[in-house]
């Protein structure tokens, strides 16, 4: 298998490292796989991640900061991605491989890097979600649009792009009528986040975190808009069984709307917020079922993490306005994509599964062997980025010496 060797590598990801999220898990692959046999320059946003210092000798770490004044908020991202550019003109060196993770570096990649090979990852087709997860419904369309500019100019100024899932596919081709054809690569990352369900532990990881003998709904996910945890609020408020404790791992903008939200509508005892955990493992291991109600998602981390770790699993399937990509990869049995826009019909299911302990546990079993059959079907996220990359790095070469 191709790979690069001895490249100097430049990543540019506008994302802090010191973030949650599956966008951040793919940006550390690919960080520690390049890493191992060429040199990495990482510039990013925050302060220095934890998987550039102490593992490895050969990563320099560039962080980048700005702010947007108040009275352009409606022009932030092309302000952003001009930011950007500016801030690299004294930064972009010879690099011969320049792998942007943010769109608004697309007018970066054109400016600066035209001597370097240039790959563009998609993490998500991110028009969709920054109007998905715009506060005002008056920004929504000016925000899409300057996404829409950027994004489709990042695929194009980019001899090589990827995305995750062929949901993902679909949605840039529609919305932003790509000349190129990206490459679909699945993220099945290597997880610390999953673990064995052993019913001897379970009761024991629900002692510990103050739930024993409680029935756990778990969700992982960034309070955003974008994530509905309101949803999750719905659905315990019809959901009144003493028994039943709806736990949400993660941080954001909503936390404390989420946090208000559960307080005025008295869920204290059946809706708990466990903030940002570097790693969730006890909670997965203390569920017993996985709801993740997110309006888009071009993949999912955290279901793959609930599947490996043997949870039943409820998700949106792509209607009523939702868009999920895992759907693409199950059959029936391996999980329940249910469609979110009927609240009645997702309490039900879920009332059904919470009833039935034989039924968790069948799904669970089933689930598990699914996610760990993902890593016979499909090959490791970083080889595979990498292998593509060096294919036609080689071949852009060899043009080169051609022509000399």
């Amino acid at each position: 298998m191709k790979t690069l060797l001895n490249q100097n590598i430049l990543l540019l990801n506008n994302q802090g490292l010191n973030e949650s999220g599956g966008g951040v898990s793919m940006i550390e692959a690919l960080v520690r796989h390049f890493s191992e046999k060429n040199a990495v320059t990482l510039i990013s946003e925050g302060n220095e991640p934890s998987c550039t210092t102490g593992l490895f000798t050969n990563i320099k770490f560039v962080p980048q900061r700005f702010e947007t004044r108040a009275v352009l908020w409606r022009f932030a991202p092309l302000l952003k991605a001009l930011a950007l550019r500016k801030s690299l003109r004294h930064l972009v060196a010879d690099y011969d491989i320049v792998i942007a993770m943010d769109c608004r570096y697309a007018f970066a990649l054109w400016k600066y890097c035209r001597r370097s090979l240039r790959a563009y990852i998609s993490l998500s087709a991110i028009p969709i979600v920054a109007y998905l997860d715009s506060e005002l419904t008056s920004q929504q369309h000016l925000v899409f649009a300057q996404y829409l500019l950027l994004e489709r100019r990042a695929f194009h100024q980019a001899q090589i792009s990827f995305v995750s899932s062929k949901t993902h596919l679909e949605e840039v081709k529609k919305y932003e009528r790509l000349r190129v054809r990206p490459h679909v690569i699945y993220p099945f990352l290597e997880t610390r986040s999953s673990c064995s369900q052993d019913e001897r532990l379970r009761e024991d990881a629900k002692q510990l975190l103050g739930l024993s003998g409680k029935i756990i709904v778990l969700t992982v996910a960034r309070m955003t808009r974008l994530k509905n945890v309101e949803f999750i609020i719905d659905l315990a408020t019809q959901i009144t069984r003493d028994d039943v404790v709806f736990v949400v791992v993660g941080d954001g903008d909503h936390y404390r709307i989420i946090e208000q939200m559960i307080e005025q509508r008295g869920l204290s005892n059946r809706m708990r917020l466990f903030g940002r955990l570097e790693n969730p493992c006890q909670c997965y291991q203390a569920a017993d079922i996985y709801l993740h109600p997110s309006k888009y998602e071009s993949f999912c981390c955290t279901i793959y993490e609930a599947m490996l770790s043997g949870l039943p699993v409820v998700f949106p399937k792509t209607a009523s306005g939702y868009v999920s990509a895992f759907e693409e990869l199950i059959e029936k049995e391996d999980a329940l994509p249910l469609d979110f826009g009927n609240l009645n019909n997702v309490k039900e299911q879920l009332q059904h599964l919470i009833e039935k302990v034989e039924l968790r546990q069948t799904m669970g079993t089933q689930a598990r062997r699914k996610a760990e059959s993902f890593a016979q079907d499909f090959p490791s996220y970083a080889e595979e980025v990498d292998r593509h990359i060096a294919d036609i790095y080689e071949t852009t070469t060899n043009r080169r010496k051609e022509r000399m």
